[in-house]
C-alpha cells in the first residue's frame, strides 16, 4: 500500500501545516493555530513531505532547510483542493479565535481542517495572522457565548456522519 498521493490525502494536521506553509503563514504561527508546540508543527510538516515523495531534512537544519524541501509541493498545496470542505465556513468571530490560536478541542480541529480545504478560509486566516489580531478581537472571538453554536453544530455533523456510517 503506497501513500498519499496529493496533499487531500494526508492527515488533517499535516494538510493544514503544508497548505498553510504554502500559502506563507510562519511555522510558528501554524503551530499557534493548531495549539502545538513549533517543533511539532515542524514534525507535521515533515510528515507531509515525506508522505508525498519528498525528502525532510533533520530538525537540525531548521526552517530554511524544512522549507526548501517542502517547496517543490507547494504548488500542489496551493491548487484548488479535491475534496469539499467538511464544515461549512465559520461565522468571522470563530475565524478569528482560530486565527488567533483561541480555540480548543474539537471546534479547533474542525475549524483547521475546513481551513485547510477551504482556500478562502485560509486566505483570510493567513491575512489575520500578518496583520495581527488585536487582543480585544481575539478575546471577544473566543466567548463562549460565540462558540458553543459552533460546538453544537460541528458535535451534529459528527453525530450525524458517524450515524451514515454505521448504518
Amino acid at each position: 500500500m503506497s501513500g498519499p498521493h496529493s496533499p487531500d490525502e494526508l492527515a488533517p494536521e499535516a494538510r493544514f501545516a503544508l497548505r498553510a506553509a504554502a500559502a506563507g503563514l510562519p511555522i510558528d504561527d501554524a503551530a499557534t493555530v493548531m495549539r502545538l508546540d513549533g517543533a511539532t508543527a515542524r514534525k507535521h510538516l515533515r510528515t507531509a513531505v515525506r508522505a508525498l515523495g519528498g525528502s525532510a531534512p533533520p530538525p537540525s537544519e531548521g526552517d530554511a532547510g524544512l522549507l526548501a524541501a517542502a517547496a517543490p509541493l507547494f504548488p500542489a498545496a496551493r491548487a484548488a483542493p479535491g475534496r469539499a470542505p467538511s464544515t461549512p465556513c465559520p461565522a468571522p468571530d470563530v475565524a478569528t479565535a482560530l486565527a488567533a490560536g483561541r480555540l480548543d478541542g474539537p471546534l479547533m480541529l474542525a475549524e483547521m481542517e475546513h481551513t485547510a480545504d477551504c482556500p478562502a478560509c485560509l486566505a483570510r486566516l493567513v491575512a489575520e495572522r500578518a496583520q495581527g489580531i488585536p487582543p480585544e478581537a481575539a478575546r471577544a472571538a473566543a466567548a463562549p457565548r460565540t462558540i458553543w453554536p459552533a460546538v453544537l453544530v460541528v458535535a451534529v455533523v459528527i453525530a450525524v456522519a458517524a450515524w451514515l456510517a454505521l448504518r
